[in-house]
């Protein structure tokens, strides 16, 4: 925090005019100490004016002279004994009032300080400089918003005064606001380079406002005025983590804990540093450590958790899935990982809980809503199965959900036939064949059904059907020799020697139900093929890498083999966005959401972008659409409030923030958003 800036009125002889009703001797005497003061000789000037208020009397000019001859001696008390002298002779003076203030202040009395500045200001309210001295008294007793206003009266009249310009900022920041932190920072920095001192904080609040580069200078600058400064390491630390600079990041980190070893609330931020960096190990390391220390942190346990997601450990990462949302049970992304957890381990009963639980308060979910689908389809629960199927397909083209649905008809006509409910089976298959009449199966399942119900006609029609489309299928060859064999009268229209006389089973070739659930539903919506995986992953290790720009090409190369990825479009947007290319990053958000119209993070970020670009029509859209497919996105309350107060609609503005406020857990981040609340409320009155 900047050193105040006092204003102490100190009156020489050469600017106070001598009271006309002071004996000659007075006079004398305050022309001699005003001297001895001019030679630096305090002590004498004291006694001088002592002597002269004993031959005059009680005179406002003596008293005055001496409370500022007390202040130069740094014994405040006879200075603040002599101006309050001196205010009973002369009531209306307002700069004795200030003085009196300046040495509250010196003394920590703020209360009092600030009560004399504005009885300074009620008599003399032309006085802007006084502006300062309240304001310098609110800061120091941490009224920042009211800093804040007072800081802006008086640098709206001493606009080049920069100490002023860096307590504005600082009251910024410790409001939360730091946008405007930044550009009052900055202002300051440019105006005097060499002489400012708010490196550290300058360098937090560009890290808040995400402006990484220029917050690793200021923070590095820091650390060389200040090597002990921990919080200025930890972001810049963190700093480097987001530029992709992860070993420089790692080596902040090493140091903090190389000097700070029990700093134990870093420990989280260093194990998301080593999880990139794929040094899993020593990641789980850190998040034990970090847990010990606080075992409440819900979502440490869930970063835990997709450390071992990533080494394959399943069952430690359903564990700590489980311990976060013991903690936290209103965490849909955790719910999210553990139903693809269980679905992974073909523990279909968990999955769907937790998919139910999920819908309860996302029940539009999309990707939700089709793995629960294939959980179901897995489960042999057939009918539930094929509505979600249909109800997503209805609200959205999908091939993969279409083939899905093929797949469930078909098994669930192939159970009715193990059933033996010969009649009902031929619904289903006749539903597959409408919706793919390239499927060989559908055709084979009702031959047979037809078969047991002796309606040798369709059957043979129906055998026919599926051997025109799959002629070299074992299965289908053996039974339609074999209901040939049995039905003598019915001859194929299939020439013989394309069974080659084989009438052997081939096992391997033979298709079960087991198989044909298999091919569509064991495998969670996520699993691509194994060149685009390939693709994926090297973009990965590259924005990893911190190599952003050849990251993008291998994630543009994905799209162009998988242009229904939504996810790889929404991390293209991510490194448009970091590389401060908006006109990209909104162009690839709005591919993931055309792919995906339920996508909430891709929804987000695109408002964020339109946002800095002050579209707030846009934003503000993006972030209702966010908020309409996930109500708990609680950043999306607050991105939307944001933006309305930066539009000037703070009845809007408020509503917003007072539902993030109900949303949020953190009780600091709680105070500050009512204090925002309350200060949006005071200037709507």
């Amino acid at each position: 925090m900047k050193k105040f800036v006092y204003l102490l009125i100190i009156f020489f002889a050469v600017s106070m005019p001598v009271n006309a009703e002071m004996t000659k001797e007075a006079q004398q005497l305050y022309q001699q100490a005003c001297r001895l003061e001019l030679q630096n000789n305090i002590d004498g000037a004291v006694k001088l004016i002592v002597k002269a208020i004993d031959v005059s009397g009680p005179d406002a000019i003596l008293y005055t002279k001496l409370a500022g001859l007390y202040t130069n001696l740094g014994d405040y008390n006879s200075a603040l004994g002599a101006y309050k002298a001196a205010i009973k002779l002369r009531p209306n003076d307002a700069f004795i009032y200030i003085s009196i203030g300046n040495i509250l202040q010196t003394n920590g009395d703020y209360e009092n300080a600030y009560n004399s500045y504005m009885q300074a200001m009620e008599i003399f309210p032309s006085y802007k400089y006084n502006y300062l001295n309240i304001a310098n008294v609110v800061f120091a007793q941490k009224k920042y918003n009211e800093a804040i206003e007072y800081y802006n009266l008086f640098l709206k009249e001493y606009p080049n005064q920069i100490s002023a310009k860096e307590n504005l900022a600082t009251a910024y920041l410790n409001t939360g606001k730091y946008s405007l932190a930044v550009k009052n920072y900055s202002d300051a920095y440019k105006a005097a380079p060499d002489k400012f001192s708010e490196h550290a904080n300058y360098g937090f609040a560009l890290f808040e406002e995400k402006q990484y580069s220029t917050a690793v200078d200021m923070l590095k600058t820091a650390l060389t005025e200040n090597p002990d400064n921990m919080r200025a390491r930890a972001n810049l630390a963190v700093a480097y983590h987001h530029l992709g600079k992860l070993e420089l990041s790692k080596q902040q980190f090493e140091q903090i804990f190389s000097l700070k070893p029990d700093l134990t609330s870093l420990r989280i931020y260093y194990a998301n540093l080593l999880s990139d960096m794929d040094l899993y190990d020593e990641a789980i390391k850190e998040y034990t450590t970090y847990v010990k220390a606080y075992p409440n942190d819900a979502d440490a346990y869930k970063l835990i958790a997709l450390v071992y997601k990533k080494q394959g450990k399943d069952d430690l990462a359903i564990k700590n899935l489980l311990a976060s949302l013991a903690k936290n049970n209103k965490d849909i992304e955790v719910k999210k990982e553990l139903a693809y957890q269980y679905h992974k381990k073909n523990d279909y009963k968990n999955a769907i809980k937790y998919y139910n639980e999920i819908l309860k308060e996302a029940p539009d979910n999309y990707d939700v809503k089709a793995n629960k689908a294939l959980a179901l389809h897995a489960l042999k629960k057939y009918d539930e199965a094929i509505q979600i199927y249909e109800e997503l397909i209805a609200s959205k083209s999908n091939q993969r959900l279409s083939e899905n649905l093929v797949s469930a008809y078909i098994s669930k006509g192939d159970y009715l036939l193990t059933k033996a409910k010969y009649g009902e089976s031929i619904e289903p298959f006749e539903r597959a064949i409408l919706l793919d009449k390239n499927q060989s199966y559908p055709y084979y399942g009702l031959a047979k059904a037809y078969e047991l119900l002796n309606n040798y006609d369709l059957a043979l029609v129906n055998y026919e059907k599926a051997l025109e489309i799959e002629p070299e299928n074992n299965l289908y060859i053996k039974d339609y020799n074999a209901f040939k064999a049995e039905n003598a009268q019915y001859r194929s229209t299939i020439v013989d020697n394309n069974t080659n006389g084989n009438s052997e089973t081939n096992s391997e070739n033979s298709t079960s139900l087991t198989k044909l659930d298999n091919l569509m539903i064991n495998k969670p919506a996520e699993e691509i093929d194994d060149k685009v995986k390939t693709l994926i992953k090297e973009g990965d290790e590259l924005y990893k890498a911190g190599k952003n720009t050849d990251a993008i090409v291998k994630y543009i190369e994905v799209l162009k083999l998988s242009p229904n990825d939504s996810f790889t479009a929404f991390k293209t947007g991510n490194l448009y966005k970091l590389e401060n290319n908006p006109e990209k990053a909104i162009m690839y958000y709005k591919k993931a959401v055309a792919v995906n119209k339920n996508y909430s993070d891709a929804w987000f970020n695109l408002g964020l972008v339109y946002a800095t670009q002050n579209d707030f029509k846009n934003c503000k859209d993006c972030f209702n659409r966010v908020i309409a497919l996930s109500p708990d996105y609680a950043y999306a309350y607050y991105a939307l409030a944001m933006s309305y107060e930066k539009e000037g609609n703070l009845q809007k503005a408020v509503e917003f923030y007072q539902k993030y406020y109900n949303l949020e857990n953190d009780d600091l981040t709680k105070q500050a958003i009512q204090n925002k609340i309350n200060e949006l409320n005071k200037l709507k009155s």
